[in-house]
């Protein structure tokens, strides 16, 4: 951040001025008072007796008013000396101003050393936000969390000039950095930055995957499961993909978080999602809400009583270009997953048991 000068200046504006004043007097002099000329014809009129009235060359009036004019100048040493003294106050204040920028300056890159060093702990502050460079705050946000000051600070300097590949990849290891000291505070900057490096990387760079692997949250969320009207319902999770404090569920711009359910299993007996003539029971596409018709279960799922339902359920991100409702069989290897299964119950009333 370029350090405000502005009140120095306007000071410096009213110190130079009296100074720029006695230097322009210098500079003019004083009237010679024995050079006259004519003021018509310019000649010399110093050789001329005193009660002189007309020029000897042009016969011009030399008592009409303004018609001797007088030449040259003479720089008295009074006013040398009045032109340096009112100096004094300017030339001190810009001696000041150099002594005081260098030493904050120097003071400023010795912390600037210290913070990359390691020194400093919590959340960076706005003066070190301030005193780094782009490249250096990325590297302290790497171990420090960026919070306010810090993104802020990243996001101005990148708004009128794209993050390079290299500051791309700072930008990820302060959200990682975000992520594991537990610093909750998601702001649209630390999603920007996600969107930006992701966008700048690719879905596929390592870095990248990395991230998002690490971000992945382990599924432990139960669908909403019931029978009725003959059908076995359920309603998949949310796509809450990640934790609460990882940018992966606003983020829009470069991936898209998705959850869907690849297994069913009721009283430890598999669900298929076709049946033998191909037709599907489930799982065409990965809409949030399903259901099964009690034709397409097992009968012992659908006697009264409550029965066990387990889900096998994954979490991804996907890339740009792969759309939600595309069957999780057709994603591409390298799309980040993360697997588990959840187990839940739903009880089938007495009336609406299959005959």
């Amino acid at each position: 951040m370029t350090p405000n000068y502005m009140g120095f200046l306007i000071i410096l504006g009213f110190v130079l001025c009296p100074a720029v004043m006695a230097w322009f007097l210098v500079i003019l002099g004083v009237r010679r008072t024995d050079q006259p000329i004519c003021r018509a014809c310019e000649h010399p009129l110093r050789a001329l007796p005193s009660n002189a009235t007309r020029c000897p060359k042009c016969n011009h009036d030399l008592k009409a008013r303004g018609g001797v004019r007088w030449i040259g100048r003479r720089r008295p040493l009074v006013l040398w000396i009045i032109g340096f003294v009112m100096s004094l106050p300017a030339l001190g204040l810009v001696v000041l101003f150099a002594i005081t920028v260098a030493g904050r300056s120097w003071l400023e890159e010795r912390e600037a050393r210290a913070l990359l060093a390691g020194g400093g702990t919590g959340p960076i502050s706005l003066r070190e936000a301030r005193i780094l460079d782009t490249d250096q705050l990325l590297q302290v946000m790497a171990r420090r969390p960026g919070d306010q000051w810090g993104w802020n600070t990243v996001r101005d300097r990148f708004r009128d000039v794209e993050p390079n590949r290299e500051q791309c990849l700072g930008l990820i290891a302060a959200l990682e950095s975000d992520a594991r000291l537990n610093n909750t505070m998601i702001t649209p900057n630390t999603v920007w930055a996600m969107d930006v490096a992701f966008n700048t990387l690719g879905y596929n760079h390592p870095t990248v995957q990395t991230y998002m692997a690490n971000q992945l949250s382990t599924p432990d969320t139960c669908p909403t499961v019931s029978f009725n009207r003959g059908r076995l319902n359920f309603v998949r999770p949310e796509d809450q993909t990640a934790s609460k404090n990882s940018p992966l569920n606003l983020g829009r711009n470069s991936v898209l978080p998705t959850t869907v359910i690849t297994g069913i299993r009721i009283d430890g007996l598999d669900i298929p999602r076709q049946d033998s003539s191909g037709r599907w029971i489930w799982g065409r596409y990965n809409r949030r809400t399903n259901n099964i018709r009690a034709d397409d279960l097992p009968k012992a799922a659908t006697t009264p009583g409550e029965h066990t339902i387990e889900f096998d359920v994954v979490r991804a991100v996907l890339p740009i270009g792969v759309g939600p409702t595309l069957p999780f069989t057709h994603w591409p290897d390298q799309v980040v997953t993360s697997e588990g299964t959840v187990s839940c119950t739903y009880a089938v009333p007495e009336e609406q048991a299959a005959d």
